[in-house]
């Protein structure tokens, strides 16, 4: 799943429409905010040691259009998944997302 930290000054969506085309060179006419996340659930301890608790703007990109590009470097492979079909090797964090957004 697309996703990444705000950058200053930028809104939620501002957020979510550069890492979206970052992470995968695509972008949307509309995006739209599906959910709002934070909690314990969302705890991340950084490599560095730094903890934090994140929140979550979770977004549906409503007619994406563009190229599936891989020129972030942090990805393995770019691909649609069905619902019902996820991979088995998911991060725990995406599949915590899907869960609470969108099953």
């Amino acid at each position: 799943m697309p996703g990444g930290n705000m950058e200053p000054g930028e809104s939620l969506e501002q957020t979510a429409r550069r890492e979206l085309l970052e992470e995968t060179g695509l972008q949307a006419e509309e995006l739209q905010l599906r959910n709002l996340l934070s909690g314990e659930d969302y705890y991340f301890k950084y490599p560095n040691g730094d903890e934090v608790y994140n929140v979550i703007g979770v977004y549906e990109a409503i007619n994406p259009y563009g190229k599936l590009v891989m020129e972030d470097g942090e990805s393995l492979a770019l691909k649609y998944f069905p619902l019902h079909d996820l991979p088995e090797i998911m991060d725990y964090r995406a599949r915590l997302i899907i869960k609470k957004t969108l099953l």
